[in-house]
C-alpha cells in the first residue's frame, strides 16, 4: 500500500524481535522435537510465561488489583491423517514428558539432556513489576478524576515471554510487555459507552495523555444520541475512516482466513485468484507494520516472520491468511497470522493490521447526492454469518445523512447485508485514511489484539434496523 501523503501513527509492537533462546531451552526443546519432526511433516513446540496485572476502578471509587501468573507448553503434531494436540502447565522434564505421551502418538519417548532437568522462562524480576503495578493503580485513578465519578477504569498489564519451535535447531523466543487500558461510562439509557487504547510497553500518565484516551471518551460522551425510531429501511450506507474500517475486519479479514476459504465456511469459497469481487477503487492489505495499527508484531505465534498480504488488489480477490498448517495444505509458504490467546489454543490464521488503502474521491463528494443515508463511525459488535454470507453489525456512533450533509447523531442501529452483494455494490474510496487508534478485540476462538484502518467508503443500499 502507499502510504505517501498519509498520517501515520507511532504505534509500537507490544513483542521485541524475536531472538535464539538460552542454550538449556534449545536443547530440552530439541529433544523433544526429534521424534516428532521425524513422523510428521508439521510439529511445533510453544512455550509461554506471562504475568498479568489487573487493576480496576469502579463507579463508587474502590480499587481492587489481581494478579495472574501462568507458565505453559503445547506440543501439537499435524499429519495427513493424525491432528494431537497437548498442553501442560508443568515445565518440568517430567511434566514435558506427560505432555509428549498426552499426544496419544506411537513414538519412544524422547530422551531429555540429563543436566536440563526444566524449562525454565524467566521475566521481569518482582521489584519491576511491582513497580509499573503502582503506576498503573495511579493511572486509573487520574483517569476517573478527569472523567467521571461513575466512570469504570481497567488497566490491563502483561509482561509475557513466549517461544517456538517448528524445526530442529530453528527455536525463536520474544518478550512482550503491553498496557491495556480500557474505561467505560454508564449512559443515561443504561447502555454503555466503552473505548480502550494499547499502551507501548509502559502505563504512565505521560503514554495515556499520549494515547487521546481521555479526548476521545469525552467527545464521544458529549454527542447526546438522536432517537433513531425514523431511521429505518433501505438506504445508502458511508463508513468513516479508522475504525469504519472494523466492517471490512468482519465482511473481508474473516472471510479470507485461509481456514475459513479452504473449509467451505467462507463467501469466498469458490472464488479464485483474480476474480472481480468489487468495486475497482477497492484495496485490501492486512499489515504486520506497527505504523497502521495496535495490531502489528515481529513474530506470530508459530515463530514465522510476517509479511502484508494484499486480499482485495483493485477489487480482485488476492490473497488469503495462512498459519503453517493451511499454508502446508495449498503447498504455500506461510503468511505469519499464526495467532492464539495463549499455550492452551492451537494456532490459527488471524488478522493484525486489516488495512483499507485510499482512493481518489473526497469523502464529501462521497455523500454529495445522498438525500437520506446512514454514516457509520463506529460499530460496536455484529455478527458475520460466514457460511450464509449475512451479516449483523451495530452502529455503537454514526450521523443522519441529509441532502449530502451530515446530520443528527444516531447510535443503536443495525445494519444488515450480504457479505459479497455489499462488496460489489461499493460506490466509492475516500481519500481520508486514518489508522484507528483502537484496538479490535477479535474473538475467533480466543481474543487477540488487531487494528484497522482505512478512509471514508461508499458502500450502496443496505437494510437499516432501529
Amino acid at each position: 500500500m502507499q502510504t505517501q501523503n498519509i498520517q501515520l501513527r507511532s504505534f509500537r509492537p507490544p513483542c521485541s524481535r524475536p531472538r535464539r533462546p538460552p542454550k538449556a531451552v534449545r536443547e530440552l526443546v530439541d529433544a523433544l522435537l526429534t521424534p516428532l519432526v521425524n513422523a510428521y511433516p508439521l510439529a511445533e513446540i510453544f512455550w509461554e510465561a506471562r504475568h498479568r496485572s489487573i487493576i480496576e476502578r469502579d463507579a463508587s471509587g474502590r480499587r481492587t488489583c489481581t494478579q495472574e501468573w501462568v507458565c505453559g507448553a503445547q506440543l501439537r503434531v499435524v499429519g495427513e491423517r493424525v491432528s494431537a494436540v497437548s498442553w501442560t502447565t508443568d515445565l518440568t522434564a517430567q511434566g514435558l514428558l506427560r505432555a509428549f505421551a498426552g499426544l496419544g502418538l506411537r513414538l519412544n519417548a524422547p530422551r531429555l539432556p540429563d543436566r536440563v532437568r526444566q524449562l525454565t522462562l524467566k521475566l521481569d524480576d518482582a521489584a519491576t513489576l511491582q513497580l509499573r503495578q503502582v503506576a498503573a493503580a495511579e493511572l486509573t485513578t487520574r483517569a476517573a478524576r478527569r472523567l467521571s465519578d461513575t466512570a469504570r477504569v481497567r488497566v490491563e498489564m502483561d509482561e509475557y515471554l513466549r517461544g517456538s519451535a517448528t524445526a530442529l535447531g530453528r527455536s525463536r523466543q520474544w518478550r512482550g510487555r503491553q498496557a491495556l487500558v480500557s474505561i467505560e461510562l454508564p449512559r443515561p439509557d443504561g447502555s454503555l459507552l466503552r473505548r480502550a487504547r494499547v499502551l507501548e510497553g509502559t502505563c504512565g500518565p505521560e503514554a495515556l495523555r499520549a494515547s487521546g484516551l481521555l479526548a476521545d471518551v469525552r467527545t464521544a460522551w458529549a454527542q447526546a444520541p438522536h432517537p433513531a425510531g425514523e431511521l429505518a429501511g433501505r438506504m445508502p450506507v458511508v463508513v468513516a475512516p479508522g475504525f469504519g474500517a472494523i466492517l471490512f475486519h468482519e465482511l473481508v479479514g474473516h472471510s479470507l482466513e485461509a481456514d475459513h476459504v479452504l473449509g467451505g465456511a467462507s463467501p469466498f469459497a469458490h472464488c479464485t485468484y483474480g476474480q472481480q469481487v468489487s468495486h475497482p477503487e477497492l484495496t485490501i492489505v492486512d499489515s504486520p507494520q506497527p505504523e497502521v495499527g495496535c495490531g502489528g508484531l515481529f513474530v506470530d505465534d508459530e515463530g514465522q516472520t510476517p509479511v502484508t498480504v494484499t486480499l482485495i488488489d483493485a477489487g480482485t480477490i488476492a490473497g488469503m491468511l495462512h498459519d503453517r498448517v493451511t499454508a502446508t495444505m495449498v503447498g504455500a509458504p506461510s503468511t505469519g497470522n499464526g495467532r492464539r490467546e495463549d499455550f492452551r489454543m492451537e494456532p490459527q490464521p488471524r488478522m493484525r493490521n486489516l488495512v483499507v488503502a485510499p482512493g481518489p474521491h473526497s469523502p464529501d463528494a462521497l455523500r454529495s447526492d445522498i438525500r437520506r443515508g446512514l454514516y457509520i463511525e463506529r460499530l460496536a459488535e455484529g455478527r458475520a454469518d460466514l457460511a450464509s454470507g449475512c451479516f449483523t453489525l451495530t452502529v455503537e456512533a454514526g450521523r443522519r445523512i441529509q441532502r449530502g450533509h451530515l446530520g443528527a447523531p444516531v447510535r443503536g442501529v443495525l445494519v444488515r447485508g450480504n457479505i459479497r452483494a455489499t462488496l460489489a455494490g461499493i460506490e466509492g474510496v475516500g481519500n481520508d485514511w486514518q489508522a484507528a487508534p483502537d484496538p479490535v478485540f477479535c474473538g475467533k476462538r480466543g481474543t487477540v489484539i488487531t487494528g484497522v484502518a482505512g478512509p471514508t467508503v461508499r458502500l450502496g443500499e443496505l437494510e437499516v434496523l432501529s
